[in-house]
């Protein structure tokens, strides 16, 4: 329904070189789960979800020393962003990791406003504040 234009965006679209091409940009993204895949439990048709990084793999370093914010697979494996994956600059997106990387937005939080996540939760984090 929406997506953000973030300053990844932006270098990605400016400076040659930076991401291939042929990547459809867009990862700060809100909108309705169309599909699901088998097994997933999550999230059900018509849901409206934020799409975020994918988060914890539960693999790495970081992920299994309470810092998943630092996980080493969660920018390559981001729509919009990582190698192999498409954005939301695209009228559908596939979430590979929908149980890490969709959210479900509350009843009373319209599309415009749930669009905003991504880029205030950085704003908390940059400060520290724990949501």
């Amino acid at each position: 329904m929406y997506c953000g234009i973030c300053g990844t965006d932006i270098h990605a679209y400016s400076m040659a070189g930076i991401m291939d091409w042929e990547l459809i940009l867009g990862h700060e993204a809100v909108g309705y789960v169309d599909e699901i895949g088998q097994g997933v439990t999550c999230v059900k048709p018509g849901d409206r979800v934020a799409v975020g990084p994918p988060g914890d793999c539960g693999e790495c370093y970081s992920c299994n020393t309470g810092n998943p914010n630092t996980c080493i697979h969660g920018f390559p494996n981001t729509l919009g962003i990582g190698p192999n994956t498409q954005g939301a600059y695209a009228e559908y997106v596939l979430s590979r990791f929908p149980k890490n990387e969709l959210f479900k937005i509350p009843d009373g939080v319209s599309f415009e406003q749930a669009v905003l996540f991504d880029v205030l939760g950085v704003g908390f984090h940059a400060f520290g504040v724990q949501i």
